[in-house]
């Protein structure tokens, strides 16, 4: 089982200082179906980078247990992780 990670991290942090619209526009279906069931579209918080970061950073050193995880539950397909900041 081979677990690809798609980072949106990079994006996002520019998009704090070019505006989300981009942001959001790049992968549609993904952001439709967040605002659509996990955040408010009008909240208007902004991460600090390093937070941003730091958090990343924390689920990257975890990704091979949770590739564990997968192939215990006999995921055997890829699977995609999507990595990106939320509210």
């Amino acid at each position: 089982m081979q677990i690809h990670v798609l980072d949106l991290i990079p994006q996002y942090i520019r998009a704090r200082n070019q505006g989300f619209q981009d942001y959001n526009l790049a992968y549609p279906e993904l952001f439709r179906h967040y605002y659509r069931f996990w955040a408010d579209v009008d909240d208007e918080t902004v991460f600090p980078e390093d937070v941003i970061r730091e958090k990343a950073e924390l689920i990257r050193i975890r990704l091979p247990s949770i590739q564990k995880s997968f192939a215990q539950k006999c995921f055997s397909e890829e699977v995609i992780v999507v990595l990106f900041v939320g509210k």
